[in-house]
């Protein structure tokens, strides 16, 4: 990777237009990384800004999985992922993996 900033997007059936959970995302440069993001680090965004009212978003509804960039840095940019996968917490309800 680049160690650049990067965020987790996650949408939902229920989440209204422009609306994003995300999380950050970010890597020491020129290593390979494991990296693990709690639920809990999530918030949904409108456009980039967080949300006031926190919204507890619902895994099993979750329909779109995205990466970007925001650092709003130009030129070129490396983030190599060998695969992504969503484990769930056994110690939060069904609705919170």
């Amino acid at each position: 990777t680049d160690g650049r900033l990067y965020f987790v997007n996650l949408r939902t059936a229920n989440c209204g237009v422009g609306d994003t959970y995300q999380a950050p995302l970010q890597c020491p440069a020129d290593q390979w990384y494991q990296v693990a993001i709690p639920a809990s680090v999530f918030c949904l965004t409108c456009r980039g800004k967080v949300h006031i009212d926190e919204v507890r978003m619902s895994w099993r509804d979750v329909t779109t999985f995205g990466i970007s960039i925001l650092d709003r840095e130009e030129g070129p940019f490396k983030l190599e992922i060998d695969y992504v996968q969503l484990i769930r917490d056994p110690t939060q309800p069904d609705d919170e993996v």
